[in-house]
């Protein structure tokens, strides 16, 4: 079954709800969606509520349409499989506290490093209020009614408009 996201590839670091509700949607509009999940435990969603065997409703639900794969990302071995996978995916879905994704796998420090991404400055760094220093996916353009034509960025975190 195709949809307007039919090609796109993504990958899901996400877990509990919001994440994987966000990559619910996209993956019913068509999108091929990885879901990593840690080993033994796998996404705390599948304990939540009533369930049968290890899956609970709200686990799928929220993860339906996705493929999955387990990846221990406290190992370099699990590290460098998904710095493999994140060039061969279109987008990057994570809901980590802030800091973690920096501590654990260093993951925005080799986006932003990677030309395609720096070049229109797609990474920008955030001063947060608690979080301190970090860095953020600019947000997609928006775009004026002409095909095209950009009217005007959307605004950063932080940024009102």
């Amino acid at each position: 079954m195709g949809g307007p996201m039919e090609g796109i590839r993504i990958l899901d670091l996400s877990a509990i709800l919001s994440g994987p509700m966000a990559t619910m949607i996209l993956g019913d509009q068509g999108a091929d969606v990885i879901k990593v999940e840690p080993p033994r435990t796998g996404d705390l969603a599948r304990y939540v509520g009533p369930a049968r065997g290890r899956i609970s409703a709200l686990f799928a639900s929220s993860n339906r349409n996705k493929r999955s794969i387990v990846i221990d990302l406290q190992k370099p071995a699990g590290v460098a499989l998904l710095k493999e996978l994140v060039p061969e995916v279109d987008v990057l879905v994570e809901n980590f506290r802030p800091g973690v994704v920096k501590r654990v796998v260093n993951l925005q420090q080799d986006l932003a490093s990677d030309p395609q991404i720096s070049h229109d400055r797609s990474i920008v760094e955030i001063a947060h209020p608690t979080a301190g220093s970090i860095h953020q996916a600019r947000p997609a353009a928006r775009c004026a009614g002409r095909r095209g034509e950009i009217a005007r960025h959307a605004p950063d975190l932080g940024e009102h408009t």
